[in-house]
């Protein structure tokens, strides 16, 4: 579940964090497009980082080893 969070997260709300958190804290026209590309970096990593965990939990023919 928490790679689904991450999923949902980092599509949803880290872009316009990322911005707003940018705008409001920077020049107003460089920190808007610093917050742009910041928050598209941030939102594809975030999402990248969910799908990967959630792929490593997958395992549909039970090959993981058991403790």
């Amino acid at each position: 579940m928490h790679g689904l969070g991450q999923v949902l997260g980092g599509i949803v709300f880290e872009l316009p964090k990322t911005v707003l958190d940018a705008t409001l804290s920077g020049p107003p026209v460089v920190g808007t497009a610093v917050g742009l590309l910041a928050g598209a970096s941030r939102a594809v990593q975030t999402t990248v980082g969910g799908v990967v965990e959630m792929a490593e939990a997958f395992d549909p023919f039970g090959t993981k080893r058991r403790r």
